[in-house]
């Protein structure tokens, strides 16, 4: 699927959008290493709050991830799906 193309924003976007807005909201996917897809949103009121999650988000990568810059009105809602032995 094309939504799981890795796509990252920059520091700088999540700075401004903090300085616009207050926050920053992004939409995250992932895939772990049983096959399961997750998607979800986060925000943060902080650079140093994004990017100490961002160095967990990659250090706890077992698949295909990613995350976009978005608005409050695009947020992903949890859910997770499939697994390996679904198929």
């Amino acid at each position: 699927s094309a939504k799981f193309k890795k796509k990252m924003c920059s520091t700088e976007q999540i700075e401004k959008a903090i300085l616009q807005d207050g926050v920053a909201y992004i939409n995250v996917w992932s895939q772990d290493c049983d096959g399961v897809n997750g998607q979800y949103h986060r925000s943060f009121k902080s650079v140093d709050e994004f990017l100490i999650w961002e160095v967990d988000f990659c250090d706890g990568a077992e698949g295909r991830q990613g995350y976009q810059l978005t608005t409050k009105d695009n947020l992903d809602e949890r859910v997770t799906w499939g697994g390996w032995g679904d198929y």
